[in-house]
């Protein structure tokens, strides 16, 4: 364990890692020559948004590297913390956010733009894992079920009262880690459904 503590990088999937850069670096250069523009043909103008794009890539870069040096279990005690605070930005976002292709879904700050729903789903995986692996074979019972439906349903419905429909769905991905819990193959489609036909009568 000591080992693991001073050398984090030792476990990681270095395989996923390179993969999960290149997509990163393919997206980067889709949004590149999509806007690029004579006057500002560097990729690293942050006037533009391929530069800003670079900017959150590095930053991301770094947030992950820095997670990989703090303990699990600061996450797991901070969890409902990090969940809330998130959601109250969710809420904050309606009413003072800045409203961008029809959607109140981002905090403008100067040139830069933060969307709360993007680290919102960073709390609700943590929230959601710290619920699940303390319920255990819990996990049967509806009430505990509900529950774990409702941490992800908060923020689900706060986003989608922005609208942000693409966001939402994303969501989604969430049920299957509940389904690997426990939860009935029945009751995962009747609810993919559900959410299908929600979003279809709202678009």
């Amino acid at each position: 364990m000591s080992s693991l503590r001073q050398h984090p990088l030792a476990n990681v999937d270095w395989l996923t890692v390179i993969v999960y850069a290149i997509m990163v670096l393919f997206g980067w250069m889709n949004i590149y020559s999509a806007a690029v523009v004579d006057t500002n043909p560097s990729p690293f103008d942050i006037s533009q948004e391929y530069g800003k794009q670079f900017i959150w890539v590095l930053v991301s870069f770094f947030l992950a590297l820095l997670t990989l040096y703090v303990e699990g279990d600061f996450f797991n005690k901070l969890a409902i913390f990090i969940y809330g605070f998130f959601v109250l930005l969710l809420v904050l976002v309606l009413i003072i956010g800045k409203e961008v292709n029809g959607a109140k879904a981002w905090f403008g700050i100067g040139d830069f733009g933060i969307q709360p729903s993007e680290f919102s789903k960073i709390g609700v995986g943590l929230l959601l894992a710290k619920y699940i692996s303390s319920s255990g074979s819990q996990f049967k019972n509806w009430k505990t079920r509900m529950m774990a439906a409702a941490i992800i349903g908060l923020p689900a419905l706060l986003i989608l009262k922005q609208p942000d429909v693409g966001s939402v769905l994303t969501f989604t991905a969430f049920i299957f880690a509940m389904y690997r819990e426990g939860l009935s193959g029945n009751v995962l489609i009747i609810g993919l459904g559900a959410i299908v036909f929600g979003v279809l009568s709202i678009v």
